[in-house]
């Protein structure tokens, strides 16, 4: 598994830079780093889903508080 920082990187490339997966491989690999596509789509999928269900549970939280 990659470390917490690679994995933020990948969440924040992709969701504030919005920049897809075969531009953060090229990226990566310019920086001598060699990522796969899938590995990276694996680890977003592994990501997204506990991220989507914390968003959509955000504004309940906060009528909530």
């Amino acid at each position: 598994m990659a470390a917490a920082g690679l994995i933020t990187w990948v969440l924040i490339s992709k969701y504030l830079d919005h920049l897809p997966l075969y531009r953060l491989e090229q990226i990566a690999n310019r920086a001598g780093v060699t990522l796969a596509r899938s590995t990276l789509a694996d680890w977003w999928a592994d990501m997204d889903l506990p991220c989507n269900r914390w968003l959509i549970d955000w504004p309940n939280c906060c009528a909530n508080a």
